[in-house]
């Protein structure tokens, strides 16, 4: 069942970084860099657009957020999970704040999943609930239910068929 899990969150994590069109190339670039194991690359890069004068609230909401992806990527999950806290700062200064806040309440969960700490997803149970679906993208919808999932195995309460369901739909959404 772990390797399952682990499994979905991957590929869900490799789908649930949306770009913005202005900063799309710089992203490219980043991601390159990613794949070629040049992370160091990348945090200049995004140093370039937290620290310029010229960036908005949500580039650097944007900035801090793909710092965190890269050390995700890195399984430096402190250092990930602080650039995340980081980024959330700035969602209150921006027109997206709703859908920010859910997305943070999602990754903050993801974080658990990936460090296998399942049981710390069932204990944050009603942050799911709180999520308004409404708010989020089709991948951090699919992200939700797979969370549901996970919350279901989890808790001696839990329906493995109903898990399974809200797998199969998380996979769906995609």
């Amino acid at each position: 069942m772990n390797k399952i899990l682990l499994f979905i969150v991957l590929h869900i994590t490799l789908f649930s970084f949306g770009y913005t069109p202005r900063q799309a190339q710089v992203y490219k670039t980043i991601e390159q860099n990613n794949r070629g194991q040049d992370f160091k690359t990348s945090i200049v890069e995004i140093h370039k657009i937290i620290h310029n004068s010229k960036s908005t609230d949500l580039d650097k909401y944007e900035a801090y957020y793909l710092k965190y992806v890269v050390y995700k990527r890195l399984y430096n999950f402190s250092e990930a999970k602080d650039n995340l806290d980081l980024a959330q700062g700035y969602t209150d200064k921006t027109i997206h704040r709703e859908s920010l806040r859910n997305k943070y309440q999602l990754e903050l969960l993801l974080i658990q999943v990936e460090l296998r700490n399942y049981k710390g997803v069932a204990d944050k149970h009603s942050d799911l609930q709180s999520i308004k679906t409404i708010e989020l993208d089709k991948v951090d919808q699919a992200l939700l239910k797979f969370l549901e999932a996970v919350v279901l195995v989890e808790t001696s309460s839990g329906n493995a068929k109903q898990a399974l369901k809200l797998v199969d739909e998380s996979i769906e959404v995609l």
